[in-house]
């Protein structure tokens, strides 16, 4: 087994290995965005097993991002994609490829690495690599009746365009979007050289409240809320709802620790579950103090 560090011409076979495990995967411009950043460098750093054949048997890797904790940032990395091919699970590589991902994001001067790893995930990264975990992010969702089903992603998105518009919504698709501008300086994660999809991502500025969301097929997703008071909130709520409901899109979802301002009245909007683990690993011990009461949202995932 050859373990290397993640090259750009290495992108197309990670991006295989991901079909070959899950089924899908993006296709490559899309899949290629998420490692690459503008100028053509990559944005991640991880490693790669290959097998005698130079096919990818494993990969690990993290997108480094700057970090707000108790009014300071962090220079850090967000855990990313972890996958092994059946054919290889069980010999270790998961661990490897982290321990050898870790000690290169140190050597790039790292704080601590962090994420949110799934059911299947959450053991290795407990057990295996010492991660401490203090807490679960929630999972929000608001069933929005609607008829019919998927309206405005039809007819080439006229539909979306034309709501999202009377709404008061604009595309960010063309902006350098600062989280922590839009976040009123209450952002935790930065991603340097992030990009959106135009027709996909909408923000909402009004009066000091502020509302980011990304559209999916029969769903909206939020990215965060924010607003100085609960009126603020609930004028938020009821624009994004209606613009659910008259889009055909039968679900409002989000993602967020409970220590989020807006926890309560999401809480009396939303139907809301736990969700999966929040974790990290300091390469120092001066974090632990603060990781305890950490405002994250769906905005701060890689993912959104």
């Amino acid at each position: 087994m050859n373990i290397v560090p993640l090259a750009l011409s290495d992108l197309e076979l990670v991006r295989r290995l991901h079909f070959e495990i899950y089924g899908w995967t993006k296709n490559k411009d899309e899949f290629e965005s998420m490692y690459v950043d503008s100028q053509g460098d990559l944005k991640a750093v991880g490693y790669l097993a290959k097998n005698e054949r130079g096919e990818a048997a494993a990969y690990y890797g993290v997108f480094l991002c700057d970090l707000r904790v108790d009014g300071k940032f962090f220079f850090s990395a967000q855990s990313g994609d972890t996958m092994t091919h059946p054919d290889f699970q069980g010999k270790g590589l998961f661990t490897k490829l982290a321990l050898k991902t870790y000690d290169k994001v140190r050597e790039l001067g790292v704080d601590f690495v962090y994420g949110f790893p799934n059911e299947s995930s959450y053991p290795g990264f407990k057990r295996k690599l010492n991660w401490n975990f203090p807490f679960k992010m929630k999972k929000a969702i608001r069933v929005v009746p609607c008829l019919p089903f998927g309206l405005g992603g039809d007819l080439f998105g006229m539909i979306d365009l034309a709501v999202l518009e009377a709404a008061g919504f604009r595309d960010i698709a063309e902006d350098t979007f600062g989280r922590a501008n839009a976040i009123k300086g209450d952002c935790f994660a930065i991603f340097p050289d992030r990009t959106f999809e135009k027709k996909k991502y909408y923000i909402y500025e009004s009066n000091g409240a502020s509302i980011l969301i990304k559209l999916d097929r029969l769903k909206i997703y939020i990215g965060f809320m924010n607003a100085e008071e609960e009126s603020g909130y609930k004028m938020l709520f009821d624009k994004v709802f209606w613009v659910a409901f008259l889009t055909g899109r039968p679900a409002l979802i989000t993602y967020l620790s409970s220590w989020c301002h807006e926890f309560d009245f999401i809480k009396s909007k939303f139907k809301v579950s736990e969700s999966l683990n929040f974790g990290y690993l300091g390469f120092d011990n001066n974090f632990s103090d603060h990781f305890n009461t950490l405002r994250i949202r769906y905005v701060d995932y890689d993912t959104f």
